[in-house]
Parts: C-alpha cells; structure tokens; sequence
C-alpha cells in the first residue's frame, strides 16, 4: 500500500486483512519513491497506490512499478475534495 496518510494506510490494511484471510499486507510506504522500493522488494501481486503523495506521485511511481515489476497489478485509490 502506498498512501501519505497513516492512519489511512493502517486503517485499510487491517480492514482487508480481517475481511478475507487470503490477502496479506506485506509492506506500507509513505510516499512514492518509498513505494516503489517495497514493491521491487516484495514483488507484490497488488498495489493500493494513492495519485497524490510526496516525493514522488502515484501516477509517476505506477509508470516505474510497471517497467520494475510487470506482473504486479495496481489499484489507484485517492479522494479528491472537489
């Protein structure tokens, strides 16, 4: 999961993880580039990226995840006041 908000972060990973046994939060990231990193490492099969974070957006750190690690899939979540 990619998202600058913690408690969001947090919130939503132990949501999915109640809800169905078989998904498993491997690693959390703050910001973009921090996101990118976990995912070369982890290779997960799923990623909830944010669009709007720090240090690197969702939008450029999903174009690097997908030369990186094609077989990973990427689910964009954000919420937009307007």
């Amino acid at each position: 999961m990619a998202d600058d908000q913690k408690l969001f972060r947090e919130s939503l990973g132990s949501l999915l993880e109640m809800r169905n046994s078989n998904l498993k939060v491997v690693a959390q990231a703050s910001n973009g580039e921090e996101g990118l990193q976990l995912a070369i490492k982890h290779l997960p099969d799923i990623i909830l990226m944010d669009v709007r974070m720090p240090v690197m957006d969702g939008v450029e750190c999903s174009r690097r995840v997908r030369e990186s690690c094609p077989q990973s899939k990427i689910i964009m979540l954000t919420t937009f006041s307007d």
